[in-house]
C-alpha cells in the first residue's frame, strides 16, 4: 500500500515536479500523505494527543488533500485520481 512505504513522498513529489500532470503519481502521493497524517497521533485517544500532533496530522492530511484536488482540476477525467 502506498501509505506505508518509507520515502515514497520524497519519490513522487519529484516525479509530480518534473510533471505536474502525471495522475499515476499524484494519486498515491495523495494516498500516502493521508495514510502517513492518520499514523502520527497515536493509539490514544484525542484528549491525550499534543497539540504538535494534531497539526501534524492537520498538515499531512491537507497536503494529500491539496495533492488530490489539483491532480483532479489538472486531468478531471484521469482514472487514476
Amino acid at each position: 500500500m502506498a501509505g506505508d512505504e518509507a520515502g515514497l513522498d520524497d519519490f513522487l513529489t519529484a516525479v509530480l515536479r518534473e510533471d505536474p500532470d502525471d495522475g499515476t503519481a499524484a494519486a498515491p502521493l495523495g494516498v500516502h500523505l493521508t495514510a502517513a497524517g492518520w499514523r502520527v497521533p497515536s493509539e490514544f485517544r484525542a484528549q491525550y494527543v499534543s497539540d504538535r500532533r494534531f497539526t501534524e496530522l492537520d498538515d499531512s492530511l491537507r497536503k494529500g488533500e491539496r495533492v488530490l484536488v489539483d491532480s483532479a482540476a489538472r486531468n478531471p477525467m484521469d482514472p487514476a485520481v
